[in-house]
């Protein structure tokens, strides 16, 4: 394109899920060196631009806790992110299933995670919420 040319074009991006999306510019106009549109005098071959939106990955660990044997269940519903963040002004809502009665030995494991936003929206799909048995906390009753 000779020296002093310009070009002018629109490209909009709105996302609000993740995946991978194909976006293209739109509304392409070729100005010469007096701004003068020339768009007519050029083929313009557009390519694609792809945009990877990935979900932010979260781990959650549960408490572990002991006690000695009274007839009553052992719960905990501590929790903690151990690796990863929520974006600002976001919340988890975690539930643990963890219960042991009898002397022994069980999982505080996760029944459920919920992520809200500031305005109460459930935002989960927009994380990928890591928890296995490596990061649930153990309950003990002696």
């Amino acid at each position: 394109m000779p020296e002093g040319y310009t070009i002018e074009f629109d490209f909009y991006a709105y996302v609000e899920v993740c995946g991978n999306f194909k976006f293209a510019p739109e509304n392409i106009v070729v100005y010469n060196e007096n701004g003068i549109d020339v768009t007519q005098d050029y083929y313009i071959k557009v390519y694609p631009a792809y945009i990877d939106v990935l979900e932010i990955e979260i781990e959650i660990s549960t408490g572990s806790a002991e006690k000695y044997y009274d007839g009553t269940a052992l719960t905990s519903s501590v929790y903690w992110i151990s690796s990863g963040e929520l974006l600002e002004g976001h919340v988890a809502q975690v539930v643990t299933k963890g219960s042991i009665v009898d002397p022994g030995e069980a999982y505080n494991e996760i029944e459920s995670v919920v992520i809200y936003d500031t305005f109460g929206n459930d935002v989960s799909e927009y994380y990928k919420i890591l928890h296995s048995k490596d990061t649930y906390g153990i309950l003990v009753v002696k």
